[in-house]
């Protein structure tokens, strides 16, 4: 899917104007909530690995590795934008961030049994 391949690499995003990024000390999401007027600074990100899943129903199913800062809602409603149609993210699940991986986690099971020596 030629959309996908165009988001791998170098760019600048837009960050939401609902997010914890700092606009002038405050969180962003406060100020829009208060109903300022604001437009975040676009940042560079990087998307490393862009991989197409599953498309089904109208759904895409996808897995990316990025930069630190890079927003995935925005990627979606931008990937909906190249699509000449609508899009959001539905669903989240963070695999890794830095150096903590979902690798390498315990189950819940292993931390009660820690817990219980």
């Amino acid at each position: 899917m030629d959309s996908i391949k165009s988001f791998k690499g170098k760019s600048e995003q837009t960050p939401p104007v609902f997010s914890a990024l700092k606009i002038d000390g405050k969180r962003s999401y406060e100020l829009a909530r208060n109903g300022e007027k604001i437009i975040p600074k676009k940042r560079e990100i990087e998307i490393f690995k862009f991989n197409l899943l599953n498309f089904k129903n109208l759904e895409i199913d996808c897995e990316i590795e990025c930069s630190k800062g890079t927003y995935i809602r925005s990627i979606a409603s931008d990937m909906g934008k190249k699509l000449d149609s609508g899009a959001y993210l539905k669903y989240l699940e963070r695999y890794s961030v830095g150096e903590y991986s979902i690798k390498n986690c315990l189950q819940i099971d292993e931390i009660k049994d820690l817990l219980s020596l």
